[in-house]
């Protein structure tokens, strides 16, 4: 939509809402009850910015002009002048509420917007209630001497009607399609005709004695109550706003409980129900929505975290079998293999010794878990390892920290095997040695072969060097 469309249609919003502000006026004067046309201009700068002002000037423009020329008679160039200044005040009035709003309220599901919007909303109205008396004060046009009730009653009508209006306008413009089920649309059908019954019964004398004005206001409020818990704040606007035209047009028709000897009187008692009705049940309805926002949002987080525990679960559950079918292919590993794994602490403890220990040093694994790791070594080597061990603790962390080794090895029955020991340093989770991990193998076979091959390589060098005598001794020999 454009801009000079925007302007238009609430300039024709604006007029039109004083038209029927000036319906519900009492005697035929401007006392309104609710100046619905301050609502108008309300939510017309909450939804669509500060851009629509020319639209509310030139509707509030229109409307004043008309009054005054129905109603006064003053010149033209007074009707103009004053009916120029009211308008600025109403327009004033709007920016001034949305620029102490500082952003847009909407769409009252909380209970702290709703108060904030009606305090807003009742500084923000005497911006217009004093320009406009002050205006028509100082043309004449009303006495100065009254310049304290018409404000009173300007500021009072105008605050009804941004209370009753605006909320009306902006919850509908948040949510303008329904969106209820068949049993939704008929309980809001329901809701509303005995509401239009209640509240006919409380303002109207309906089944009673019309003139009797029976104090009946309470009537309608388990309708209101109604429309804010099984609905939601729009409902709630909207069930307020029916509420009170019915209450404000039968207390101008002199019927209800609001309807006094004096204008005034009966213009006090209907703003303040309209006031404080529509505050209510908006403040109700937005607790109730609040309410259900928890709940699903609760549900919501609930749903959230039983899939993240399922899916969490599920990946535990492959871990947990992945690290079985590990842990059951390193055991068979360990159970099968000929070298001995082992692990042992800092103080050379065993911590673990696979089953192929049985096979290397003929101790079984609890036997072998119950010794030292010197105590199966001879000393020249218990003392290589310790000193290995030193070497390896004191080796920085990204230096190497691995070792190969040759070390005897006492079996259970006495007779020695070599072994081919390669070990590592272990670190816990804040890189702290604790410990090392390594592979024994049986090397036995290889040192006897070793030793077999020096010793024939020494006899060999014997032979060679006796031989090489034989032959000295028979070159130096005599003849005979």
């Amino acid at each position: 939509m454009s801009r000079a469309l925007e302007v238009l249609v609430v300039a024709i919003l604006y007029y039109a809402a004083a038209r029927l502000g000036l319906l519900m006026a009492f005697d035929k004067t401007n006392a309104s009850p609710v100046w619905p046309p301050s609502g108008i201009a309300f939510a017309a700068v909450l939804l669509r910015g500060y851009r629509v002002w020319p639209g509310i000037m030139l509707g509030a423009f229109l409307a004043n002009v008309v009054v005054f020329i129905g109603n006064h008679a003053a010149d033209v160039f007074t009707i103009v002048a004053v009916s120029s200044v009211i308008g600025l005040g109403n327009t004033l009035e709007a920016i001034v509420g949305r620029a102490l709003l500082d952003r847009l309220i909407g769409p009252f599901t909380r209970a702290e917007d709703v108060f904030t919007f009606t305090t807003i909303a009742l500084v923000a109205c005497s911006v217009g209630s004093s320009i406009g008396p002050a205006a028509i004060a100082l043309a004449g046009i009303a006495p100065s001497a009254g310049y304290e009730t018409i404000w009173f009653t300007w500021w009072l009508g105008d605050a009804a009607g941004v209370l009753l209006v605006a909320p009306l306008l902006v919850t509908w413009s948040a949510q303008p399609q329904l969106g209820w089920t068949l049993g939704q649309r008929i309980e809001a059908a329901l809701l509303f005709l005995s509401l239009l019954i209640g509240v006919h019964i409380g303002f109207g004398g309906w089944l009673l004695d019309r003139a009797a004005h029976y104090p009946l206001t309470f009537v309608p409020l388990p309708w209101l109550v109604w429309a804010a818990f099984r609905f939601g704040p729009r409902e709630a606007a909207t069930a307020a706003a029916l509420t009170s035209g019915i209450a404000v047009w039968d207390t101008v028709n002199g019927l209800g409980p609001f309807a006094r000897e004096t204008v005034n009187e009966s213009l006090l008692l209907v703003q303040a129900f309209v006031a404080v009705v529509t505050v209510t049940i908006l403040t109700m309805a937005a607790l109730v929505g609040e309410r259900r926002d928890a709940q699903a949002s609760l549900r919501k987080d609930h749903d959230t975290l039983e899939t993240a525990v399922d899916k969490r679960t599920r990946v535990l559950w492959q871990v947990n079998e992945r690290l079985r079918e590990s842990e059951s292919r390193y055991q068979l590993l360990a159970e099968n293999v000929t070298d001995v794994i082992f692990v042992y602490d800092l103080d050379l403890r065993p911590i673990y010794v696979s089953p192929s220990v049985t096979r290397l040093r003929g101790y079984s694994v609890e036997e072998a878990m119950a010794q030292r790791f010197e105590d199966h070594l001879a000393p020249a080597s218990a003392a290589l390892a310790r000193k290995t061990l030193a070497e390896v603790l004191a080796t920085p962390r990204d230096g190497r920290e691995s070792r190969t080794l040759e070390l005897e090895v006492t079996r259970g029955d006495g007779s020695i095997v070599w072994t081919e020991t390669h070990v590592s340093l272990l670190r816990d989770a804040h890189g702290r040695p604790n410990g090392i991990i390594g592979v024994a193998r049986d090397i036995t076979e290889r040192k006897l072969a070793e030793a077999k091959r020096t010793q024939l390589e020494g006899q060999l060098r014997q032979a060679q060097k006796m031989e090489a005598l034989g032959r000295l001794t028979a070159g130096k020999r005599p003849e005979a």
